[in-house]
Parts: structure tokens; sequence; C-alpha cells
């Protein structure tokens, strides 16, 4: 037998005979400490990894990213209210195709102020790791003094304006329904009318038989002027009646 000195072991694996003062090398004590059995352990493993995350993958969705498509747009008339047509791009971030239904969005201007809701109910799907479009149309209606202030931000920014937008819906995998919900501060396109320049929606009165003083100090470019309807909107207007 080679002096112990001739072999190259791992001081952890070498063991000294108590009678004989020789070294030797301590054999593999399980399947996983033997050469091949390192690369079989290794194996198995990987494989138990891959099954984990295919289960939480698939029993643990992701949910879609929600954002708000640049073609959205919010039409305010100063009279009537507004009517929002949002187009919604929805990001599916699983592997496989998922169903999504009763979309919602609450929309506040930038200050907090509730404006309205939108829906688009009904089903539709998105594929594994692509992203969908769907649009939503609403009209708001009970907050015209909100609205004056939205329109105002629209004229001052070119015609855009910043909104808050809290989007809910409905994610159905595997015969499961789970409800998610995404915030976000987004930018849309605005179409204004019968918005007061300073900020209100008229401030005159009629007597005469005709418009007085007109509506305020006038409203916007196809509004009425200081002194009736301005030269830019309607025509013009005496202090007693339509000219």
């Amino acid at each position: 037998m080679p002096p112990a000195s001739m072999h190259s072991y791992d001081m952890d694996d070498v063991m000294v005979d108590p009678y004989t003062g020789l070294a030797y090398k301590q054999p593999p004590r399980t399947t996983c400490e033997r050469h091949r059995g390192k690369f079989i352990c290794l194996g198995v493993t990987l494989g138990l990894l891959l099954v984990l995350g295919i289960l939480i993958a698939i029993f643990f969705p992701r949910a879609p990213q929600i954002t708000l498509f640049n073609s959205s747009v919010l039409a305010i008339d100063g009279f009537t209210g507004a009517t929002a047509r949002f187009v919604f791009q929805i990001r599916n971030r699983n592997l496989y195709q998922v169903s999504f239904q009763n979309l919602v969005a609450e929309v506040y201007d930038t200050n907090g102020i509730f404006l309205g809701t939108i829906l688009r109910p009904g089903r539709f799907q998105v594929f594994g790791r692509a992203t969908g479009f769907v649009t939503a149309t609403g009209v708001f209606r009970s907050a015209l003094p909100q609205l004056a202030n939205v329109g105002m931000d629209c004229m001052q920014n070119g015609m855009m304006t910043h909104l808050q937008l809290r989007t809910s819906g409905d994610l159905l995998v595997l015969g499961t329904t789970r409800r998610v919900v995404s915030s976000a501060t987004v930018m849309v396109n605005c179409n204004v009318q019968n918005i007061n320049n300073n900020g209100g929606m008229g401030g005159g009165r009629v007597a005469g038989g005709g418009v007085q003083n007109g509506w305020g100090n006038g409203m916007g470019n196809n509004g009425m002027g200081n002194n009736g309807m301005g030269n830019n909107g309607m025509g013009r207007a005496g202090n007693n009646g339509w000219l």
C-alpha cells in the first residue's frame, strides 16, 4: 500500500486507522455524496423546482397590467356633462390565456374628486404573454363644477389632462374568479365645449327680451363674449336681443 502522503484527499474525507496509523478515504454515506449520485440529486431538485413553479403559475396567476391607451378621449360639454371613451390596454403577464370580465373604471380628477364610472360588461380573453385592447364608454352628468375644472385644465395644457383611474375586473382561471384592482394616474385627450375661460359656465342674465352682458366673460373661442355672443362664436348679440 502506498504511503498516505501520496493520496490527494480532502481532509474532510480522510480517516486514520487507529491501529495501523494509515490514512484512508471515507466512503460516501449517501447516494448524493457519490460522484454519479450528485448529478441525480441535482436533476431531481431542479425537476421539483420546475413542477413547483408551474403549480404556482397556474394556481396563483399574476394579475393583468391595465393601462390606458393613447387614443382615449374625454369630451366635456359645460351644458350637458362629459362623455368618456377609454381604450384599455390589458397585458397578460402569465404564460397561458386568461379570461377577464366586468371591467369597471372609477374616474377622479387630480385632486381626488370623483367624476364618474365607466363600465365594460362582458367577457374577453387575452392570450399568454400578450396584450389585448377593450373599449369602454361612460357619461358623467353629476359633477358639472368638477368637470368645468377639468375642462379648464384641458384648455391650459394643449387639450390634455391628467386623471386618476381605479380599475377593477374579474380574472377567471381554472374555474376560479379573482377580483383584481389597479390604480394609476393617466393622461387623456380632451374635447372641450362651453367652458368659461375664467373657470365658470356663464354668469350673465336674461333681460330686455335678449341676452344681456353675455355669459360670464366668455365661453372659449366658440362661446359668448363680454357683450353677448363673441365674434368667434355664433355671430354677435346686442343687449336687446339676438342680431
